[in-house]
Formats: structure tokens, sequence, C-alpha cells
């Protein structure tokens, strides 16, 4: 779920129980690419999301509607952002993760004191930002049963975060390299996206300029699944890259038409 609040549409927030159903975030930044990979993100982790365009819009929102986190993108640590961060602190507890493209020590400091929970600087890894999200939504939202496979365990298939042991639905093991491990494991954790070369390196942490390094870790964890002949749970998209589909029929060319499952744009999350 998005709710996108720019300054003129403040008065049509939702109201307090939007987000009863499901962890929500208010997400505090320009429009722009920024926003759109940070919004793709927690959406595909399953959170609502709630857009304000600028900290005016954020605390017009947060007088109606209580999220579970709060998430400021911002590009320094200066004086509407570190009043923001008091504000949210004086508030009813909402937690609030600040993700600043430059700042010093003294920054990072100041916002602590004044209220940040957690804060990165620079150009973070998609998946250290949702780890970091989720810690804080686990220390203040009640913990609720699993309504979708564990990340772990999906569709027959399981990875031993462990061991990094791949176990497929037949039974058979094979062990996996860290890198192998790696991908694999977003691969279960987002059943059904198709993930180009260049949003699956964003999403492990490497970059766009990964893209050639994740085709390869791609086919060679191919070839260890295959090596179980319990079928191939990866995909190959055609024209778009790669997806994690284990009740998928096989095919002469393992490919699948592109227009059917959700994508994963280059910056790292489904569009």
């Amino acid at each position: 779920m998005l709710v996108r609040m720019e300054p003129p549409e403040v008065a049509r927030a939702a109201g307090p129980g939007a987000l009863n159903d499901v962890a929500g975030v208010l997400l505090v930044s320009r429009p722009g690419p920024a926003r759109d990979r940070l919004t793709g993100l927690f959406e595909d982790a399953g959170l609502a999301v709630f857009e304000a365009a600028g900290i005016p819009a954020a605390r017009e929102m947060m007088k109606t509607a209580r999220p579970d986190l709060v998430v400021l993108e911002c590009p320094s640590l200066v004086g509407d952002e570190l009043a923001f961060c008091q504000a949210v602190a004086a508030g009813p507890g909402v937690p609030l993760l600040v993700l600043v493209a430059a700042a010093d020590v003294v920054d990072e400091i100041v916002a602590l004191e004044l209220g940040a929970d957690d804060l990165l600087i620079g150009d973070a890894a998609d998946r250290l930002i949702l780890a970091r999200a989720r810690a804080l939504l686990r220390r203040t939202r009640p913990a609720e049963p699993a309504r979708r496979e564990s990340p772990h365990d999906a569709g027959g298939w399981r990875l031993d975060p462990i061991t990094r042991a791949a176990t497929g639905p037949g039974g058979g093991r094979v062990s996996l390299s860290p890198a192998h491990a790696s991908a694999f494991h977003l691969f279960l954790a987002n059943p059904g996206v198709v993930f180009t070369s260049e949003a699956g390196a964003r999403a492990l942490g490497a970059g766009v300029e990964g893209a050639p390094a994740f085709r390869t870790t791609v086919c060679r964890l191919r070839q260890k699944l295959d090596s179980l002949h319990d079928g191939q749970p990866i995909r190959t998209v055609r024209g778009g890259g790669y997806t994690y589909a284990p009740s998928a029929a096989r095919s002469g060319r393992d490919a699948l038409a592109g227009s059917g499952p959700a994508r994963a744009d280059d910056g790292g999350h489904a569009a």
C-alpha cells in the first residue's frame, strides 16, 4: 500500500487506523529516484508506505496517523532535519531511521542525541537499510504470526543460513559458497520478482558495477541446484533477468514471458 503525501494533499492523510493491519513506514523524502527506490524496497518487504515530500508534510501527517517507523532520507543534517529528529523523539514513541547522503561524526552524534534511533550515511545497500528498519520495528511492534513462508523456506526449497546448504523439495542437499547462498536467499525472499543483473547486484550491496559478477553467480548457482535433479527454481525471464518460480513448468529454453512476475528495477526493488 502506498499513500503519497505531497504538500497540497496533506488533508487527504490516512486516518489513525490505516496502519493497523501491517507495519507502516512514513518515508520522508523528496520526489526522485531515491524515494522511488526506498518505496519499492519497503513495499516488497510487505510494509505499507506513506510518502511525505518534505518535513512539513510529515509533521501534518503524524497529527492524524501513527506509523510504526519513520524514515527520513535527506542530503545533509541541518536545522530542519535535526528539529524533526527532536520532534519525532518527543512524540508517541515511533522509531526514526535517518538515511543521510553526507555527514561527519559530529552530525551523526547530534542526530542520535536529538532523537534518531539509527542512522546510515552514504549509499547504503538495500539489504542493510531493510535490516535496520526491521530491527527498529521489532523493538516497537508486537510479534505477529507469520503470514508468508520464511525467506529461508519457500516453494519447497530451503536454505540453511548457518551451513549454507540448499535443500530441494525431494530432500537432496548441496553446499553453497557465501556468494551463491546470498544470491539464493535473495530469490527465496522475493518469489516471483524479476531481478535484472543490475538490480540483483545492487540488492546484494555490490552496486550496478557488480552486474557481470551477479550474472556469473546466478549461472553457477543454477548449476549447483541442477545437480539435485529436483527442477530448476531460478528461471530465466526473456529480456528481463531472473526470478524464483519453483512451481513453473520447465521448458526447453527455461524461459518465462516477461509480463508475468513483478519486476525489480535497477534500483534493486520491485516496480
